[in-house]
């Protein structure tokens, strides 16, 4: 396929953490350079947008060899042939000039308020004359918990801020906890402080900005599903078999893993009065 033109839909993923972000970054690196064809391999980039308190990912697609030399351009600071990163001036400039095409945007964790990247995304939009495609992926509450919870106990997240920042000794112990989280997404979309205790009020918030943008919204379960309907609206072609190969997930290794059924009452009790507004959003978005 030869891209002559910023596409007119772009993909706009909000990664939650433990929920297929790598999964999905992978499929979508394999898909665009398929797409792109093999003679413009290393034009398609992944673009790191840094400051202004937004977390983006960018694939992108280079015109021409330009950002090899360009001090803007700069290496991530994990080395990968496909990972660079800059600020937004330079990223408004390349999209003015045309020098790149935005091809899909991953609105990245971050530890407090998602609003500015939104609002960056928005910028991005509006400077490619082009419609977001907003998706996200969800997944069951009990079972986020105990991969979040192994991967930042664990080495596999060494590389991570957030790693060993969960401090109990286990997975049940974590369970019974103020460290268990209530939801994540909630606080991080509506920006409400740490020590305020979600209510209604601000779980509409949270459901009210989310249908503002017309999330299509599925469990970790259809995440192929959901890939290829975005990916199918934005680009008229959906993925292959070999866009799913040979993944590189962030798969948490598990050893001994256990369901909610293996807790004891007062355990189980105590993560269900916890998580109960993140199972709320659960139900509404995939049950």
């Amino acid at each position: 396929m030869e891209l002559t033109r910023q596409p007119k839909k772009i993909p706009v993923y909000l990664h939650i953490p433990k929920n297929a972000g790598s999964y999905l970054i992978h499929v979508f690196t394999n898909y665009f350079v398929r797409l792109i064809g093999l003679k413009s391999e290393l034009h398609v980039q992944r673009l790191t947008i840094v400051g202004d308190n937004s977390n983006l990912t960018l694939f992108v697609k280079f015109n021409s060899d330009y950002w090899k030399t360009d001090e803007n351009i700069k290496e991530h600071h994990f080395v990968s042939p496909r990972a660079k990163k800059s600020g937004f001036p330079t990223l408004q400039t390349y999209i003015e000039n045309k020098q790149l095409y935005i091809l899909a945007i991953v609105i990245e964790p971050e530890d407090g308020e998602l609003r500015p990247s939104f609002s960056k995304v928005e910028q991005i939009l509006n400077l490619c004359e082009s419609k977001g495609e907003y998706f996200s992926i969800f997944r069951e509450v009990f079972s986020r918990q105990q991969s979040l919870y192994h991967y930042i106990t664990g080495d596999e997240s060494s590389h991570e801020p957030s790693h060993q920042s969960i401090k109990e000794a286990s997975f049940v112990e974590y369970l019974s906890s103020d460290s268990l989280e209530d939801s994540w997404l909630i606080r991080s979309i509506t920006g409400m402080r740490d020590n305020w205790p979600i209510t209604n009020f601000w779980f509409d918030q949270c459901c009210n900005f989310l249908d503002s943008f017309n999330f299509l919204i599925k469990g970790i379960e259809n995440t192929d599903n959901i890939i290829n309907e975005v990916l199918s609206s934005c680009f008229g072609e959906g993925l292959s078999n070999s866009d799913r190969a040979q993944p590189n997930l962030n798969s948490t290794k598990i050893e001994n893993k256990i369901t909610i059924n293996d807790l004891n009452e007062a355990v189980k009790e105590k993560f269900l009065k916890r998580t109960y507004w993140d199972r709320k959003l659960w139900e509404r978005y995939c049950k």
